[in-house]
Order: structure tokens, then C-alpha cells, then sequence
């Protein structure tokens, strides 16, 4: 984490170097890696100012991304402002950014589209609304990205939860059997690489 605070930092000074019109797109960049930077550093220590300045580039993200009409920088900008809002329990915000990045669906990757359409059905649960949690998880499973990566983990840790909050115990108990059954899979790949890398190992040796 000190060598991300580093490097974002040493990033960041650099950018009064830059061209304000012609480099605008690498200053949405860097403002919304420095801002998800500063979340996570804000997470683990946690530290409220760290997650403060976060917003703070999140804001100059937006503002780049508004004036100079690049839609995945605003559509950054909106989903980490969502995430600084849900982190500081200020769900109403969380929920309003984070439709807002919806808004710009069609400019940014299928797995970005599904971390906003996740996050939101995370928030609607937090909030115990489990009606609109339905929905967005409903809208979650239709996404391309849903069967990518840890797309199938995050789904069925809102099922679990919302369908035994929902007193469906069946569905619950099945959505705990697929996530534990993904999780040891997972596991036997992350052993079975080590067990490669020590076999090459002792090879090369």
C-alpha cells in the first residue's frame, strides 16, 4: 500500500506537465486511478481523509470527463463517487451516482457495466430493499460479464443473503452449496498453479 500511495502520488504530480485540452484523457485517467487508489488505501488503514481526497479526485475526474466530453471518464468518475458514497453509508448518493455511470453503458467495458449493476443490487440490499435487489440481481445475470471472473462469486453472495433474508431456504441453501463449490474450485486452481510454479521450479534447478 506505501508503494501505491508512492507511485499514485509521483503520478499525480506530473500532471501540470500535461497539455489541460490535448492530454485530457490521460488526466481522466490518472484522477480515476488515484481515486481508487485512495479508497483502497482508505479501506485497509481506514482513514477518512484518505477517503475524502478520494472523492476530491473523483470530482476532478467528472469535471475533466463533463467539460471535455469523454463518457468512460465520466462514467469512472460516477461509479467511484457511488463507492465513496455507499462506503460513507450515504446510500441515496450511492444509488443516484451510480445510475448516473449507467447512463454511459454503451462507452465502457461489459465487466465495468456489471460492477455498477452489482453494486447497485449490493446497496438496495444493504438498504433491506429487497424488491429492487430482485430486480438488479435479475439484471446482473443477464450481463454478458456475469459468467467472467469473480462475476458467479459476487451473484450468489447476494442470493445467499437475499433470498434467507427472504425466507426462500431453498434457494438460499443452494446458492451457499454453488458459492462454496466455486470457492473450492478456485482454491484447487490457486494450488495447482503453485504446485506448476514449484514443479518449474525444481526443473530449472
Amino acid at each position: 500500500l506505501d508503494k501505491v500511495m508512492f507511485y499514485t502520488n509521483k503520478t499525480l504530480a506530473l500532471l501540470p506537465k500535461l497539455n489541460e485540452k490535448e492530454d485530457a484523457d490521460i488526466r481522466v485517467d490518472v484522477y480515476s486511478s488515484a481515486a481508487q487508489h485512495y479508497f483502497l488505501i482508505g479501506d485497509k488503514k481506514p482513514d477518512s481523509l484518505l477517503i475524502n481526497k478520494a472523492i476530491l479526485y473523483a470530482d476532478t475526474c467528472l469535471n475533466i470527463g463533463l467539460k471535455y466530453n469523454i463518457n468512460d471518464g465520466m462514467a469512472d468518475a460516477y461509479y467511484i463517487l457511488s463507492y465513496g458514497y455507499s462506503n460513507k453509508k450515504n446510500y441515496s448518493n450511492a444509488i443516484l451516482f451510480a445510475k448516473k455511470a449507467l447512463s454511459y453503458k454503451e462507452s465502457i467495458p461489459d465487466r465495468t457495466v456489471f460492477n455498477i449493476y452489482s453494486s447497485i443490487t449490493k446497496t438496495y440490499l444493504e438498504m433491506g430493499e429487497n424488491k429492487l435487489t430482485e430486480v438488479y440481481l435479475d439484471s446482473c445475470k443477464l450481463l454478458p460479464a456475469s459468467k467472467e471472473l469473480d462475476a458467479p462469486t459476487i451473484i450468489y453472495e447476494i442470493e445467499y443473503t437475499l433470498f434467507k433474508r427472504t425466507g426462500k431456504y431453498k434457494e438460499s441453501l443452494l446458492a451457499l452449496e454453488n458459492l462454496m463449490k466455486l470457492k473450492q474450485e478456485i482454491l484447487n486452481q490457486d494450488r495447482n498453479n503453485t504446485i506448476n510454479d514449484l514443479e518449474v521450479k525444481y526443473q530449472t534447478e
